[in-house]
């Protein structure tokens, strides 16, 4: 196949396993040149794993563009609390997150605004006109569907202060990074 969908491959798996799942998957990409629709909710690993990234919310893509610029500074709000849920592998450290306020969009509705307009606090009277479509950002290549992407402050979701890790996450990390590393199919 060219393309393979993977919804939640390693949740609810240990670590060993977890890493055994994205050591296939990597080595399958490197010897068939398949493509993946990699599906998650666990950041980590979608971090060191995918080239591209696509958020969704309410059922619509929000955000999208290479790996790197998305988790380096996500330009849509949603992105951010996304990532900002994501626990740090810090101890002790905590991240910065806004509140998560308002009501989840009902998937019935009929979207005459933006989707996350309810819940974000940088909201604004035109997010309530329409839904804003996918528009490119700086860095290129990448877009999102917010009318505040070039105004919204830097946002930096991961301290990759790999010395204060705990040591579980340090293996973890070291397992993922040897995942995504060129060659890392033919071990």
């Amino acid at each position: 196949p060219e393309l393979i969908v993977c919804d939640e491959p390693v949740s609810s798996l240990d670590l060993s396993i977890q890493a055994q799942v994205v050591n296939l998957l990597s080595a399958l990409r490197a010897r068939l040149g398949v493509s993946y629709v990699f599906i998650s909710h666990d950041m980590a690993v979608v971090r060191h794993l995918a080239t591209h990234v696509g958020v969704l919310y309410a059922g619509r893509l929000v955000e999208t563009g290479p790996s790197e610029s998305i988790f380096a500074d996500p330009r849509h709000p949603y992105t951010r609390m996304l990532l900002a849920a994501t626990p740090s592998p810090v101890p002790g450290a905590l991240r910065s997150r806004d509140a998560i306020t308002g009501e989840p969009p009902s998937p019935y509705a009929n979207w005459s605004q933006c989707r996350f307009a309810s819940r974000c606090s940088h909201q604004i009277e035109a997010c309530l006109a329409a839904d804003p479509p996918l528009a490119a950002v700086a860095p290129a290549p990448r877009l999102s569907a917010c009318l505040r992407a070039g105004e919204l402050e830097p946002f930096a979701a991961f301290d990759d202060g790999e010395s204060r890790m705990t040591a579980a996450y340090r293996t973890r990390l070291g397992l993922l990074r040897r995942a995504r590393a060129p060659g890392a199919a033919d071990a």
